[in-house]
């Protein structure tokens, strides 16, 4: 009767134990569930965080030359003209055949744009307003492509400046030397420059 009862007595310790482990790990699985969609949330609101404040950016710029007729005016046709250059960016992809040949393609042509245009002299609300209203004129697929492009072609614009000894050989195989040393020409080439690549990085 006695080793009946002790087996009982364990059998019983034993099923409370597991029974512990089991609501142990649940209470752990609960809580990590938790923590993840904690920080999921945390992620999520960091995204349309920033996607707002991007928004209200572009607005706020917009906004500042809504009075001012001329501004407009001048930030539409730079619009026009930088979408024609953009344009080139949407034909190719990473990995195809002459990639790195049309990424240096595009970005001596965006480079002759912002000198053309004198970017470095134009108002920073009046540049921003002209990628605003080009890229928001793109469709979704198209800027897709152009956003993944976008660092190739910065990074090689960059180059012509920093390495042009080496981009010049690229540029000659690409048919674009002669567009290349004219706008390098130009005393103020690489301030324009710069001036384009922010207002295009803070929209591409």
């Amino acid at each position: 009767m006695k080793t009946s009862w002790n087996l009982v007595r364990r059998v019983l310790a034993l099923t409370m134990s597991l029974v512990l482990v089991f609501a142990l790990a649940a209470c752990k699985d609960s809580k990590g569930a938790e923590n993840e969609g904690n920080s999921a949330g945390d992620k999520t609101q960091s995204v349309t965080a920033e996607v707002e404040t991007t928004t209200k950016k572009t607005e706020t710029t917009t906004e500042k030359i809504a009075n001012d007729e001329e501004a407009q005016k001048q930030a539409a046709a730079l619009a026009e003209t930088l979408e024609d250059v953009l344009e080139e960016c949407e034909e190719w992809g990473p990995g195809i055949s002459g990639a790195s040949l049309r990424s240096m393609s595009n970005a001596v042509g965006l480079v002759g744009w912002a000198v053309s245009n004198s970017a470095a002299d134009l108002s920073e609300d009046i540049l921003r307003t002209a990628v605003s209203l080009c890229v928001a004129n793109i469709d979704a697929e198209d800027l897709q492509t152009i956003e993944t492009n976008w660092p190739a072609v910065s990074a090689d614009a960059d180059r012509l400046f920093t390495d042009y000894d080496s981009a010049k050989l690229v540029c000659e195989d690409a048919g674009v030397r002669e567009a290349a040393d004219k706008a390098l020409a130009d005393k103020n080439a690489k301030d324009d420059w710069k001036a384009l690549n922010t207002a295009l990085s803070m929209e591409i």
